[in-house]
């Protein structure tokens, strides 16, 4: 959010907060953090769900996937490599676990000699 331009903005409720239309009779979403699956959305090829749910209070996260106030596990990535250890989806490459994060040129599918030294797949 731009403070020059939102500055007097009020600041969302965290993503765990059930809002006010989820008790509503019509509403198929009652939770938040999406742990019934009814805030997916639905991928247009497969016809499947997505299983990510929604971004409800536009941290640009989503639900139990990458929003920590939904539980998801925080990424630890001490050497800001983008890879976690241990890994997490909230990681900005993905679930796979570092193989040494106290080195950013160590991590999955880093040059060969380098994921020889880290024992990284």
């Amino acid at each position: 959010m731009c403070s020059t331009c939102h500055g007097s903005d009020p600041v969302p409720p965290p993503e765990s907060r059930s809002h006010a239309y989820y008790s509503l009779t019509d509403v198929l979403q009652k939770d938040p953090c999406n742990t019934d699956g009814k805030e997916d959305f639905w991928n247009r090829s497969t016809g499947a769900p997505d299983s990510g749910g929604l971004d409800n209070d536009g941290d640009l996260l989503y639900d139990a996937l990458t929003d920590t106030d939904c539980g998801a596990v925080a990424c630890l990535d001490l050497d800001q490599d983008g890879y976690g250890d241990p890994g997490a989806p909230t990681c900005r490459n993905g679930p796979a676990r570092d193989c040494d994060d106290t080195r950013a040129d160590t991590y999955p599918g880093a040059d060969g000699t380098l994921r020889l030294y880290a024992l990284c797949p």
